[in-house]
């Protein structure tokens, strides 16, 4: 083997270890981007779980203690808190336990069913 074929076997080799060593990299990126997704859906899923079971059990003592109360309660709540909420408010007007004039205005939730808070709320 020339001089000038073993120094092109020696950068071909080199370029292939810089690859192999990218393409470990790039894998562990990967890795560390997916345990991070997993980890922010779990964050995510069980905060909305939270939300929503505080906001239907809030929604539970505050109607039975005053339906103006229950607006303060609203008001104070996170989006999936109020979404809760939100459910069961319906189902305390589908129950007949609520008043049949109560205004439900200030239980604004849009289309896809989170809650919003006097107008606050994830963005449309």
């Amino acid at each position: 083997m020339s001089n000038a074929e073993s120094k092109f076997q020696e950068e071909i080799s080199l370029l292939k270890t810089q690859l192999e060593e990218k393409d470990h990299q790039m894998s562990v990126q990967v890795m560390e981007m997916e345990s991070l997704r997993t980890t922010s859906l779990q964050s995510y899923t069980r905060g909305r779980e939270e939300g929503l079971q505080a906001g239907h059990s809030a929604a539970v003592a505050s109607f039975k203690a005053s339906p103006e109360y229950a607006e303060e309660v609203f008001r104070q709540g996170s989006s999936f808190y109020a979404n809760g909420f939100t459910v069961c408010a319906e189902q305390f007007k589908n129950l007949g336990h609520l008043p049949s004039d109560f205004d439900f205005s200030f239980l604004d939730t849009r289309a896809d069913g989170f809650g919003r808070i006097g107008g606050v709320g994830p963005s449309e």
